[in-house]
């Protein structure tokens, strides 16, 4: 038996009756299990309802046949987005916000250009005040220093936890960070600590969805439907419900998400895959960066990422004392640093909120951060200046580069990188010379010597065996530059990956069986890695093709046209 969260697009009677047809339903549906805690929620935003139901799969599929359904998605577990925890301090002293602030964040996102000027007090025109931002978490230390006089009413959404405790941390570190009196962007404003994930960092879906829509309500009827802020350091496997939920807040809220800490694509991941749309006024997904302006290593990307701030190393306050404080890192941390700035971008634009979320993003600096992954936004988050008058434009950027392929003899194909060893930098274009594997098995598994491949050599293997890690690290061993897997059975690569603890210092991806094929009969051609936009003409299909079309003109053969003009193929 599982639970289940089934989406509809309607009004609150149609919500209840949908809710009675699933009772029906589960009567009509042989199981063995009985139906608990049916209940319906509907966002005051858009008429979105999603109703919970507990059952076995088969009333899962029954629901899911319902014509007036989006989808039928488990009830996932939903966690914090905190990477790594550093040794927990006991007390600090409070400082004014007018000296060089704790947090290396503020330093970071108050300057356009490193190195940070730690001898420089953070400063800002605007501190949110009047702003409200919810930060939906496993609460706030309602009596820590930082939140005095600052702090709204809360909700546990937890059975048996209340919402003045926060028995985590997270969340009062996460709130923090957004509007501490120390470490926070926004001194200013009011935190309103929202608790849907437990003490042990966890929570449901359905509990978030549950906390989402308690705030919007609770903003409409205490301050009016004033776009508020609604911070969200959490995630989990890519669930549409969730999704549908902190979208249809985003009609009238700015609500700001974590990427998550899996090194990976954002979009595999709820809430953050509701993001890469802030531009057009949707979910902000914020993956994290280090002091170095590196994205961090843990931290996802990708074309649902919207903006990136520090989220490394990043001290805030804490559970317990009045004086408590964690330095703690994850994209948790990038994203109330986000939130804060939303809540300063506000208060300049007297709460126009796409005019604050417009100047949020066309204010952050391009092109700062390092390993930023293809397709994610090389944007640093900024602080607002104190001109008030209409956002500043959007910065110019690069024009769009095609996607990376592989291409060799004139064709060019697909590929997936690993996610393991170093990242490919497609901002450029990597090559080398195309060679078999030397091992004894063509899958590469046994170990070479050293200087069995060149420094400029690219290996071809075949998947299977072992472990890709070991055929990298063969690879690596014989002195090769680079490996490509190819498939075993299939056209579809996928993302080669490794779950231990080694090294390797060569980059790997993998292509589909057809591909990997043709490249096994092409060995010592010149392979070439990257966007075919940045690659020379002479190495992309489109030349060759017109290399083709050129020798039939003139009645020539390519290779005597390559005599009268003194060119080749690729």
């Amino acid at each position: 038996e599982n639970s289940w969260i089934a989406t509809i697009n309607g009004s609150q009677e149609e919500c209840e009756a949908f809710r009675n047809r699933i009772v029906e339903l589960r009567r009509r549906t042989p199981s063995t299990s009985e139906v608990v805690g049916i209940e319906t929620r509907q966002t005051s935003i858009e008429t979105t309802c999603f109703v919970t139901f507990d059952g076995d799969s088969a009333l899962a599929e029954a629901v899911r046949a319902e014509v007036e359904v989006q989808n039928v998605e488990p009830n996932l577990v939903v966690k914090a987005e905190a990477a790594r925890r550093r040794r927990r301090r006991k007390g600090k002293t409070n400082t004014p916000i007018n000296v060089s602030p704790v947090n290396w964040g503020l330093n970071r996102i108050d300057q356009p250009d490193l190195p940070l000027s730690e001898d420089v007090p953070f400063t800002t025109a605007y501190t949110g005040e009047g702003v409200n931002i919810y930060i939906i978490d496993t609460g706030v230390n309602t009596n820590h220093n930082e939140f005095v006089n600052r702090l709204g009413p809360g909700k546990s959404f937890i059975p048996r936890e209340s919402d003045e405790v926060d028995g985590n941390g997270h969340g009062s570190h996460c709130a923090g960070i957004a509007a501490g009196t120390t470490y926070g962007v926004a001194p200013g404003a009011t935190i309103f600590g929202i608790k849907a994930l437990s003490a042990g960092g966890s929570g449901s879906t359905d509990g978030i969805i549950d906390a989402i829509e308690y705030v919007v309500a609770h903003q409409k009827n205490k301050f009016n439907g004033a776009p508020a802020v609604i911070s969200m350091s959490l995630g989990g496997g890519k669930n549409q419900a969730l999704n549908s939920a902190v979208t249809a807040a985003s009609k009238k809220h700015i609500v700001v998400v974590a990427a998550g800490n899996d090194n990976s694509d954002a979009c595999s991941y709820s809430p953050a895959s509701a993001g890469g749309n802030a531009r057009g006024m949707g979910v902000i997904t914020v993956g994290s960066t280090d002091r170095t302006d590196s994205r961090s290593s843990f931290s996802n990307y990708g074309s649902c990422v919207d903006i990136f701030a520090p989220g490394s190393a990043i001290t805030s306050a804490w559970m317990g004392r009045a004086d408590a404080s964690n330095t703690i890192s994850g994209t948790s941390m990038a994203t109330p640093h986000v939130a804060g700035v939303a809540a300063l971008m506000l208060q300049k634009h007297a709460f126009d909120r796409e005019l604050a979320q417009h100047e949020l993003l066309s204010a952050a600096v391009y092109g700062r951060i390092a390993d930023v992954k293809y397709s994610s936004p090389n944007l640093l988050l900024q602080t607002p200046n104190d001109y008030t008058g209409p956002p500043t434009p959007q910065p110019t950027t690069p024009p769009t580069l095609a996607p990376p392929q592989i291409c060799a003899n004139g064709k060019c194909f697909d590929f997936e990188p690993s996610k393991f060893g170093p990242s490919w930098d497609f901002s450029k274009v990597f090559s080398g010379n195309l060679v078999n594997t030397r091992s004894s098995d063509k899958q590469g598994c046994k170990p070479v010597a050293r200087g069995t491949y060149s420094s400029n050599d690219i290996v071809l293997v075949e998947r299977g065996l072992c472990l890709f890690f070991d055929k990298v690290a063969h690879a690596e061993k014989g002195g090769a530059k680079a490996v490509i897997f190819f498939q075993d059975s299939t056209d579809a690569p996928f993302p080669a990956n490794y779950y231990g603890n080694s090294q390797v210092e060569i980059p790997s991806l993998m292509i589909g069986l057809s591909e990997g094929l043709k490249f096994r009969g092409w060995e010592d051609e010149t392979v070439f890695i990257g966007s075919t936009s940045l690659m020379p003409e002479s190495e992309t299909p489109s030349r060759n093709r017109r290399r083709k079309r050129k020798a039939k003109a003139v009645g020539l053969s390519e290779a005597e046209l390559d005599e009268a003009t003194g060119t080749g193929a690729a």
